[in-house]
């Protein structure tokens, strides 16, 4: 159940909004934990800061000096594979020269890939995980909107 309130939309009486800061974490379920955490700890580069063998979760960070864990495994998937389960997950790049190093690392795993793309301020290269969750790396392009004079 929601709580409804009416308020007044002048700002004097403008309700509090509360933001988001930034995700949290992502946790997915796997077949497989020993293949899974190799590939997000070997070809993608997290970092395993916790786990809890006897739940079966595994807690990943890219930044573990700031955020215990960004990305979750945890054994008990159910699903089968051609189950949506997930849309994507995005790792975010400091740079294109790491999605560039990233695409190489992958490609020689023989990591599938679905599609490299440009968004205009972003370049995207879509793969799959090993059990076949969508995921990409991006990583930010110097973008600047034409100007009229």
């Amino acid at each position: 159940m929601f709580l409804r309130v009416n308020v007044s939309s002048s700002p004097q009486n403008a309700p509090f909004q509360p933001k988001i800061s930034s995700l949290g974490h992502v946790g997915i379920f796997v077949e497989d934990v020993a293949r899974s955490l190799a590939f997000y700890q070997d070809l993608l580069g997290l970092i395993l800061t916790d786990s809890d063998d006897r739940s079966g979760m595994y807690f990943l960070s890219s930044r573990p000096d700031v955020e215990h864990h960004e990305f979750l495994v945890c054994r008990g998937r159910t699903a089968p594979r051609n189950v949506r389960l997930l849309q994507q997950v995005s790792f975010r790049c400091g740079s294109l020269e790491d999605v560039i190093a990233f695409y190489k690392r992958l490609d020689a795993a023989g990591v599938r890939f679905d599609r490299i793309v440009s968004h205009g301020n972003a370049v995207g290269i879509y793969f799959f995980d090993p059990d076949d969750n969508h995921a990409n790396f991006i990583g930010r392009l110097a973008f600047r909107r034409n100007r009229r004079t």
